[in-house]
């Protein structure tokens, strides 16, 4: 049978899948997800803990066929949810979403320009030409031989010298030799620091000018996505406590309390240790002593409160 599935925000399908075949099967060995650990197969040791529409569960212990058209979020997705979760409490704007007051939001009344006083079109002076143009009010146009001798302006024949090219220092050259990359002389050499079209100096080093549109201060804030499969994205709070406080030794278990503390503090911002260790009661450890563990919760919730 197929399923399929929304694991870290992208959808995912997987085909061929036996009936009795576990999540954690399908995550690792169909989808490429291996940071769920498989163990004891029994839900005992909590190293393959996963977030099932927000809720952990032990993969091992979940059919294949229960996730369909659910959301599964991994230890590989821990960082995308974080940032989505802290740009939501920011009040970040989604991707194609328009800001509140802009002409595009709903309910935004587009600004009528007043009309001149005497009716539309009357008393626009900037559409009025200039007194004396031909197409002003009262202005007479030329009727006859003169007329085109009138509006145009004269022609003059070029002479011989004005073709010819201009001597080195006297201004722009006109002719073949004006063609010719690299000339010394009025246009210059052609190379880096000239900037000059073609240099590659000049691309490289301009950036945006401060307030211009496409400016790092312009952008404003939107809700991030999730990142691209092998693109590096920034570690989580819980994942970035877990490596300052030590809390991290052979791994094998880490996957699972990783998303265990995380739902944790998505929940309770500010828990008490009965809270963590309640929380990581179904995971286990043979190589910290939980001490470390506790320590690196503790962290996360003390960074996410300072941010808030």
């Amino acid at each position: 049978m197929r399923v399929n599935m929304t694991v870290n925000g992208r959808p995912y399908a997987a085909d061929d899948v036996w009936e009795g075949e576990s999540l954690l099967y399908v995550l690792r060995e169909r989808m490429g997800l291996p940071g769920s650990k498989n163990a004891c197969e029994q839900g005992e040791c909590g190293s393959c803990t996963v977030r099932l529409d927000g809720v952990p569960v032990c993969a091992c212990l979940v059919a294949a066929g229960q996730a369909e058209g659910r959301e599964v979020v991994t230890v590989e997705g821990l960082a995308d949810h974080a940032r989505q979760r802290s740009a939501q409490a920011a009040g970040a704007v989604c991707p194609g979403e328009p800001e509140e007051g802009h002409p595009g939001a709903p309910g935004a009344t587009r600004p009528v320009e007043p009309e001149a006083p005497g009716g539309p079109g009357v008393g626009r002076a900037a559409e009025q030409p200039e007194a004396g143009h031909p197409g002003a009010p009262g202005a007479t146009r030329p009727v006859g031989p003169d007329a085109a001798r009138s509006v145009a302006p004269e022609a003059r024949p070029v002479e011989p010298d004005m073709a010819r090219p201009v001597e080195p220092g006297g201004g722009r050259p006109v002719g073949p030799e004006a063609a010719r990359p690299g000339k010394s002389g009025v246009g210059g050499p052609v190379g880096p620091g000239t900037g000059r079209p073609g240099e590659p100096d000049a691309a490289r080093h301009a950036g945006p000018d401060a307030g211009h549109p496409v400016a790092p201060e312009a952008v404003r804030p939107r809700r991030p996505g999730p990142s691209r499969p092998g693109q590096a994205a920034p570690l989580a709070p819980v994942q970035q406590a877990f490596i300052d406080a030590g809390a991290v030794q052979c791994g094998f278990c880490t996957p699972g309390l990783l998303v265990a503390a995380d739902e944790l503090l998505e929940r309770n911002p500010d828990p008490s240790d009965a809270d963590i260790r309640e929380a990581l009661s179904g995971n286990l450890c043979r190589c910290t002593g939980y001490e470390k563990i506790l320590d690196a919760v503790r962290l996360a919730a003390a960074r996410t409160g300072e941010a808030v």
